[in-house]
């Protein structure tokens, strides 16, 4: 369920005063706790923790190398090929690096506003970082 959808936590943010400050206390306490879990977890799942109270399941731990091996630079590169978009190439580049050096999954769309191509980054992202995951 969407937090859209969800009545309770839309009726506890309409009826605050300092509705910005609410999100970002709720964001900071869902970063806090999925740091404390060592980014084990998803954003998705620290937020419906803060919201709703259910903590995530326990998975299995992943211990991300924040080096960059020659194996994923080339899996890198081969995603990469196919991608006419210069700047959408760059905002990868710049999202898996900078997620290997803080070891969770980040992105960073640099120059790039439109909805449709901030899809295409996260998507290319998550698959090159989940291929990073799984080849270790």
């Amino acid at each position: 369920m969407s937090l859209i959808d969800d009545g309770h936590v839309c009726e506890e943010i309409l009826k605050s005063e300092s509705k910005f400050q609410d999100i970002i206390s709720v964001a900071v306490s869902a970063r806090e706790r999925s740091k404390n879990c060592e980014y084990h977890i998803l954003d998705s799942q620290a937020l419906t923790w803060v919201l709703r109270g259910i903590k995530p399941p326990k998975g299995r731990s992943i211990k991300v190398s924040s080096t960059i091996t020659s194996y994923e630079q080339n899996y890198l590169v081969e995603v990469l090929s196919s991608i006419d978009d210069y700047e959408i190439i760059d905002s990868v580049k710049d999202s898996f690096y900078k997620s290997k050096a803080e070891q969770h999954l980040i992105y960073e769309y640099n120059q790039i506003v439109d909805e449709p191509r901030k899809s295409r980054v996260r998507v290319l992202t998550r698959m090159v970082w989940h291929h990073s995951i799984e080849s270790e």
